[in-house]
């Protein structure tokens, strides 16, 4: 039940998942901290990846204190996830 959960959930489709090719399958829990309107307090997102041959990889992707726009900080989340698979999927 928590895996199902976890790969279903419709939070922060742009983080980990967000660079990821199509149908790649994440279970995932992403969170947000608070802002003061400039600096946000945590972004972040936690996962396992499912590779194409079937291996997973844990994948912890925490932002503190990051300034600008929100866009861009889930951005590098997912940069970092997208590195994280290319890696393990050689």
């Amino acid at each position: 039940l928590l895996w199902k959960l976890m790969v279903d959930t419709p939070n922060a489709p742009k983080r980990i998942k967000g660079m990821l090719p199509e149908g790649t399958v994440v279970a995932r829990k992403p969170g947000t901290g608070d802002s003061n309107g400039e600096v946000f307090g945590a972004v972040n997102d936690v996962g396992i990846l499912v590779l194409p041959n079937g291996k997973k990889i844990i994948a912890a992707v925490y932002v503190t204190r990051a300034k600008g726009e929100f866009k861009a900080v889930e951005e590098v989340i997912a940069k970092m996830s997208r590195v994280v698979y290319d890696y393990f999927n050689k």
